[in-house]
């Protein structure tokens, strides 16, 4: 019966966070892209969404942890001396599992803690931030002008100034990790 419950916590936890992050980046990431709405209002709500998200997404990834560890070792009988020792194919799969986790809950962490906050304080706030790192990669929505004259010949950041080089670098990671 542990077993049961500890697949569906792993399961409850996986499609928490991957369901989360895909709402963010293919919902709110575009609905900010767009800029409809009074300025830095749908970045507003890009950044609120996401700090909710992040201690969701956390606890998911430590339920992740907790119940495949609890899976491997109650489970599958695998032990420590096991996971570093043993030359089995179940082994070898555990291994890679684990390094890939090692490997997203790393991105994550400086996604969350690093990049976040520091894109944050060179740009002077957050609403600023998010929408500087949310349009600076994608397409921009034409203007209500001249035909066919996009805003951005008109932004300061697309003048080649160099300033928001991190911002769209945060842009790319934005759209590849949680937030």
């Amino acid at each position: 019966m542990s077993y049961q419950i500890a697949v569906f916590l792993h399961l409850l936890a996986a499609f928490t966070w991957i369901g989360g992050t895909l709402f963010l980046i293919m919902v709110l990431v575009p609905l900010t892209r767009q800029g409809d709405g009074p300025p830095g209002a749908t970045a507003q709500l890009l950044e609120q969404a996401a700090r909710k998200f992040r201690p969701v997404a956390w606890s998911a990834i430590l339920v992740l942890v907790v119940s495949g560890l609890f899976i491997a070792t109650d489970h599958f009988d695998t032990s420590v001396k096991e996971f570093f020792e043993a030359d089995t194919r179940f082994v070898k799969v555990l291994q890679m599992k684990v390094g890939m986790v090692i490997i997203v809950v790393a991105l994550s962490a400086v996604h969350d803690f690093v990049l976040g906050p520091s894109l944050v304080s060179q740009n002077g706030g957050p609403a600023r931030d998010w929408r500087a790192s949310c349009t600076s990669l994608g397409p921009r929505p034409q203007s209500s002008g001249r035909a066919g004259q996009s805003q951005s010949a008109a932004h300061p950041r697309d003048r080649g100034n160099g300033r928001h080089a991190n911002a769209r670098v945060a842009g790319v990671i934005l759209n590849l990790a949680p937030i």
